[in-house]
């Protein structure tokens, strides 16, 4: 928050060995699409003349085509920066795994505004098992966006319970900075310190942090489940149904 801005992680980095598999992706094209996008490379250099660029795209093998394809989405995997939120506040699991077992913070943001430098942003889909998509290729060799946000934002339904809202930088991973209104919301974790709340207020107040309001998380009594009780509005109340937000830990 001192420097208002967000990290987008490699997805190497993630806990899911199997973020941007390439089993999401059905690599067996047809002749027709083969052409064009070797066409389409090829039309970029111009030392090519046409009976060469037509010779090229007839032979080279359709298994050497798919190697190098499916080695352009390798590399893509490893530029990639993609920032994760969550629609949830108080999913106890998120709370252990994320923030720093309920002695954290979590940050609420405001979806529209919130991440500049996000290409692409969108909920991840679940599923139970991996059905591969097959790759469309447009008339002039550039490929459908629909299997590349298939093959980003798709994981095993068995991370479900973080309700992730993803936020995807294809040129390069790193830091970006977000707009200071957007942030809306700040959660302090269930056994954070009474030292550490105040010294998180102070830099919000130092760093000109306007409009936001701050909660404790507390226990539901008699359940497993966590509430929140709010603190402190910093600017003014806000109505209820006044954003469509996401959640950082």
């Amino acid at each position: 928050m001192e420097n208002n801005s967000i990290k987008f992680s490699s997805c190497l980095d993630f806990n899911d060995p199997l973020e941007l598999t390439t089993n999401l992706i059905d690599f067996n094209i047809s002749k027709a699409d083969k052409r064009k996008i070797i066409g389409s490379i090829l039309s970029d250099t111009t030392q090519i003349n046409r009976s060469e660029k037509r010779k090229r795209e007839r032979d080279m093998p359709k298994r050497t085509f798919i190697d190098q394809y499916k080695r352009g989405y390798e590399d893509q995997r490893k530029r990639t920066g993609i920032f994760c939120g969550s629609r949830s506040y108080n999913n106890i699991l998120m709370w252990s795994h994320y923030g720093d077992k309920h002695k954290g913070i979590c940050l609420g943001f405001k979806l529209n505004d919130a991440i500049p430098n996000a290409f692409i942003a969108m909920n991840v889909n679940y599923v139970e098992h991996i059905k591969p998509i097959k790759i469309s290729v447009l008339d002039d060799g550039t490929e459908d966006l629909l299997p590349i946000a298939y093959w980003v934002f798709t994981k095993s339904e068995k991370w479900k319970y973080e309700q992730e809202v993803r936020f995807v930088n294809f040129q390069h991973h790193g830091f970006g900075q977000f707009d200071k209104g957007s942030l809306v919301e700040i959660y302090f974790g269930l056994s954070i310190q009474e030292s550490e709340i105040k010294e998180i207020q102070q830099i919000l107040s130092v760093k000109k942090y306007h409009r936001h309001r701050q909660y404790q998380m507390e226990r539901i009594p008699l359940t497993f489940d966590l509430d929140r009780r709010e603190l402190w509005t910093y600017f003014l109340r806000l109505k209820a149904a006044r954003f469509n937000n996401f959640l950082l830990w």
